[in-house]
């Protein structure tokens, strides 16, 4: 039985959905996990060396992971480094269907991770996110519905759209 911490970012609940969903799935197979928000890691205080795997996941949003949570692998990268771990992003870009632009997508990713990372990810999962229009002001409406344009996606602003492949 392995100890496993997974530390998420999710600013509109998809990722921390995903997060909970990877740890059921990670519970079932018998291992012990914990589950911990950033915004209440000051209160948990994850002892990171107590585990075997650390799993860390973000929203992409605007390229970048959630600042909050690039902040905390950076100020552990000495820690983090040596240890076994992985990184799941939850982006848009993920459900599209065209094999060509989710890898252009990943290498883009992974570009912009070594510039806000001090730690590098050899295992990056793209997840494909949800699109809640019913969250967002008219500005990231407007946005979203340009990028679910560009996607493939639903640009129905009338209901909320989930694209993750449970």
């Amino acid at each position: 039985m392995q100890k496993i911490l997974i530390l998420y970012a999710s600013k509109q609940g998809q990722a921390e959905k995903i997060a909970h969903a990877i740890a059921g799935h990670i519970f079932s197979l018998g291992d012990q996990i914990t589950l911990i928000n950033i915004n209440d890691v000051d209160r948990e205080k994850p002892v990171l060396t107590s585990f075997d795997r650390l799993v860390f996941g973000s929203s992409i949003y605007v390229g970048k992971i959630d600042k909050a949570l690039a902040q905390f692998i950076n100020a552990n990268a000495g820690v983090i480094s040596p240890m076994p771990r992985s990184l799941f992003l939850v982006l848009m870009a993920a459900a599209t269907t065209d094999t060509q632009r989710r890898e252009k997508s990943l290498t883009e990713i992974r570009r912009n991770m070594s510039k806000q990372l001090k730690v590098h990810f050899p295992e990056i999962e793209m997840i494909a996110g949800a699109i809640k229009y019913s969250q967002y002001n008219w500005l990231v409406k407007w946005m979203m519905k340009r990028i679910a344009r560009k996607e493939g996606g639903s640009t129905d602003t009338s209901r909320d759209h989930e694209y993750t492949d449970w």
